[in-house]
């Protein structure tokens, strides 16, 4: 068997129940089995940094959670909720007059 897709639980009585794996884990937040995504993963899945995606977990918009192996993931449906509402943001000013500035 591929230890990377085993399911376990610890403490479970009689065996194992699906709660964790290595691409899928509980969501406590969510309260439900969820897909789990790298940092990097998330931060090229939706066309950001790294750094973004660290501040939307320390600022609680996208749930942290340890797969199996104990490395730190995104769940994904905190992922996706995130960016589908999130705001457009602004352009700096100095772009603006960065691109005025090339037209003339």
């Amino acid at each position: 068997m591929d230890h990377s897709h085993e399911l376990s639980f610890e403490g479970s009585p009689g065996g194992k129940l699906g709660l964790r794996r290595s691409s899928r884990a509980f969501c406590l937040v969510c309260a439900k089995q969820v897909d789990l995504f790298t940092f990097d993963h998330a931060a090229e899945l939706f066309h950001t940094d790294l750094q973004d995606i660290e501040f939307l977990t320390k600022q609680g918009d996208l749930h942290q959670i340890h797969n199996r192996k104990g490395r730190i993931m995104v769940c994904a449906p905190s992922l996706f909720d995130c960016f589908e509402s999130r705001r457009t943001r602004l352009l700096d000013s100095s772009i603006l007059d960065h691109a005025a500035g090339k037209a003339a």
